[in-house]
This record gives structure tokens, C-alpha cells and sequence, in this order.
């Protein structure tokens, strides 16, 4: 099980200007019990589930449940409509999330990653949707991932800490994951392959943005 601990100082509200992704929300829980059941039965269902702990904010509920991503409301609510289809436990919602950069990753990374969470969105939705990909998707989305590692280089030698250094590695390697899924979803048409890349894009917004990431059996 993937969980995120979102730090403490994030700014959630989006704010003239921002860009921002959205996110599919399977609940929220402030008891571990029905959290834990509600993963349980995701995962059981063919989804592959992220966590968030927002624990510092007392307002809110601090166990959530992400089980999509998108680059747009439209392909966000037909994410929403294929989880809440699964049963009706699943109900869901939609959220938006800005994106938080350091400054100097705003001008090297973010563009490119907006890029990536825009062409994985659009073919994972075609996909849940039985439409083909443009001919020409999958080579562009080679081409991004590329392009995307080259960004992430030049901002750890622009200089930034070993910390930040991981977790913008480990945005490389969840960036490809979703580019192998989506190639696999292409050879075989399983939506196995669609969930899997879900989950690897969810792994990348959210480490991009700076959660925690924590891997419970």
C-alpha cells in the first residue's frame, strides 16, 4: 500500500495562475478501520489506490483515498464514473490539486510534467472510454518521458537537497512505469493496464509535489 503524508506547510488552494491536476477521491476516513476496508476492497476490484495523511489539519479528514488522476475535470469525472461503477462503496468525488514547485523547478520541470499528466490523461481516458489513441501518442509520450528525465537533471544541478534530489528521481522512473503500462495497455487492451498507470501517475503528481511516500505491506 502506497501512502503520502502531505507536508504540513501545503498550500491546497488554488490560487490566480496556478496550474493544478485533479484527482479521484474514494473517500475520506478519520478511523483506520473503515480506511483499511476501504483499500482492501479497491484493491480487490482491479484498482490500485493511493493514500494521503493530512493529519496536521484538524478540519479535515486525514486518511484519503485517491483512485484516479487527470489533467482536466471532463476526464476527471469519466475516471470518477469508471471507480464509482465498481460498487456502490465506491462512491467518489472529484478534486483539484496545484501544483507546488520550488521556483527553480518551475521553469525546468513543471512545464514537461504538465505535458506528461496532460498526453497520460487524455489516453487513459480514451482508453476507459474503448476510443484508439491518436497515432501518433505513444510516440509522443516517449518523447516526453525523455524530455521530462533531461528537466529533472538540470534542476538537481541547479542545485537542490538531497531529499528533494530522491523524490525528483523517483518521478523519472514513476513517469516511465505509466509509459510501460500504457504500452501494455495497447498490446493486450486489459484496463488492468489503465489502472496501473492511474496509480503511477498518482505516484507522480504527488511526489512532484512533495508528499512523503511510505510503502506499507
Amino acid at each position: 500500500m502506497e501512502l503520502y503524508y502531505q507536508p504540513e506547510n501545503f498550500n491546497a488552494q488554488i490560487q490566480a495562475g496556478d496550474n493544478a491536476f485533479y484527482v479521484v477521491q474514494t473517500g475520506a476516513f478519520n478511523t483506520e478501520y473503515y480506511f483499511l476496508r476501504q483499500l482492501s476492497n479497491l484493491m480487490n476490484d482491479g484498482i490500485y489506490p493511493r493514500s494521503v495523511v493530512r493529519e496536521h489539519d484538524p478540519t479535515l479528514a486525514s486518511l484519503v483515498v485517491h483512485t484516479g488522476f487527470a489533467h482536466d475535470r471532463e476526464s476527471a469525472e469519466m475516471v470518477n464514473r469508471q471507480v464509482s461503477s465498481k460498487g456502490e462503496s465506491f462512491q467518489s468525488w472529484v478534486d483539484r490539486i496545484p501544483f507546488r514547485l520550488l521556483e527553480n523547478e518551475q521553469t525546468t520541470v513543471l512545464p514537461v510534467a504538465i505535458d506528461a499528466v496532460t498526453l497520460v490523461s487524455k489516453m487513459s481516458t480514451a482508453g476507459f472510454g474503448r476510443a484508439p489513441f491518436d497515432s501518433n501518442d505513444q510516440t509522443n509520450l516517449s518523447t516526453i518521458v525523455a524530455n521530462y528525465e533531461q528537466a529533472v537533471k538540470q534542476a538537481i544541478n541547479q542545485g537542490t537537497t538531497e531529499e528533494r534530489k530522491d523524490q525528483l528521481e523517483q518521478t523519472v522512473t514513476f513517469l516511465q512505469l505509466a509509459n510501460n503500462a500504457i504500452n501494455e495497455y495497447t498490446r493486450t487492451s486489459r484496463e488492468e493496464y489503465l489502472w496501473q498507470t492511474q496509480a503511477a501517475m498518482l505516484d507522480f503528481v504527488h511526489t512532484l509535489n512533495g508528499y512523503e511516500r511510505y510503502h506499507l505491506k
